[in-house]
């Protein structure tokens, strides 16, 4: 069983008062100068080999050239797991959606990928019971149980994910049972797995960026928290109601 528990007050302002500094304005605040350069060789070149190791995977966050609102344009997470025991780091790569939908087009989903060990790396999302749909944001791993296999918590703006493994390459959505996917309504940006009262169960910390309530967001350049030096952007953080912290406790 799972229930919320409240933040102490003093993290709870701490957050606040974070959330009320960020903003676009810069106020004409000069640029950092740039640090004088060592002169020692750096030997180190980084190539981008993800397609040719099979993780091919294409990203949707809002629209493709233009993001009228914040929901957009904050992108999605990844978690490195190892998720069958083998030894090796499994990737899964949460994705997000659009605003106008997809039409007769199947959405696009998260995507759980096998790491084969040899550089190559095994499209299993299916077969896992992973293939879910919808506005995905961040994403932790724990081994929620104690059951030696690590599961996967993915949170959303809408109904969030608790991924339980099972041990034999499958996992199952066990937010709702376990009270821990969220209102339907909230824009949960972040998450983490921790044992703070070290009870020797994991608990769960979910943070919200920013309360949107798409039809309550004005739409670009509607007023002074929606321009940047004149020109009409997207609305926030400045000017949206901050989010808030949750602290579900497994029981």
């Amino acid at each position: 069983m799972v229930h919320i528990k409240s933040i102490a007050a003093g993290v709870s302002g701490a957050i606040v008062a974070i959330c009320f500094a960020q903003g676009t304005a810069t106020h004409n605040a000069a640029p950092t100068a740039k640090g004088a350069a060592s002169g020692r060789p750096f030997p180190v070149r980084f190539v981008d080999a993800a397609r040719d190791a099979g993780l091919d995977m294409q990203f949707v966050s809002g629209g493709e050239r233009t993001k009228r609102y914040i929901i957009e344009a904050n992108g999605t997470g990844v978690a490195f797991i190892d998720y069958d025991g083998d030894g090796r780091q499994d990737v899964f790569l949460v994705n997000g959606s659009k605003l106008e939908g997809f039409g007769d087009a199947a959405p696009p989903t998260n995507h759980l990928y096998r790491n084969q060990g040899n550089g190559q790396f095994r499209d299993v999302t299916r077969e896992a019971g992973m293939a879910r749909s919808g506005w995905g944001s961040g994403v932790c791993v724990g081994d929620v149980g104690n059951t030696g296999f690590e599961d996967l918590y993915v949170t959303y703006w809408g109904k969030n994910a608790l991924f339980r493994n099972d041990g034999h390459g499958k996992f199952t959505d066990a937010a709702a049972g376990s009270r821990v996917d969220g209102d339907g309504r909230t824009w949960s940006s972040g998450c983490t797995f921790l044992d703070y009262d070290r009870d020797g169960h994991l608990d769960l910390l979910v943070t919200s960026y920013q309360a949107f309530d798409l039809a309550r967001t004005p739409p670009p350049g509607k007023n002074s928290n929606c321009e940047w030096k004149g020109m009409p952007v997207f609305c926030g953080p400045r000017g949206l109601p901050y989010g808030k912290i949750a602290l579900p406790q497994p029981r």
